[in-house]
């Protein structure tokens, strides 16, 4: 699944250029995005690739690395489309907009 997602997470960093524009830079909550966003892309993308390194070269790695990097992407992803939420809706599900 990470190796699905870090393929996905191409086209959606292209469209979040693209749509950048439509709301205001100083706005601390597509800060927050902005950064979590590229946080979690690189954090997916490096994740992905030692996970098909490790599937494809047979490779055994520890369970607890597993069991550590694993929520660590988890939690970045939700946040970032937490914030990501907050920014298209003005709210979020967990997190309060600063905007408030």
């Amino acid at each position: 699944m990470f190796i699905i997602a870090a393929i996905f997470i191409i086209p959606t960093a292209i469209t979040g250029f693209f749509t950048k524009d439509f709301y205001p830079v100083d706005d601390p909550d597509v800060y927050k995005h902005l950064i979590l966003a590229l946080a979690t892309a690189l954090f997916t993308l490096l994740y992905a690739v030692f996970r098909a390194d490790v599937l494809f070269n047979h490779k055994p790695r520890s369970l607890y690395l597993y069991l550590f990097l694993g929520p660590i992407n988890i939690a970045l992803v939700s946040t970032t489309a937490e914030f990501g939420g907050i920014v298209v809706r003005g709210k979020g599900i967990v997190i309060d907009s600063s905007r408030s």
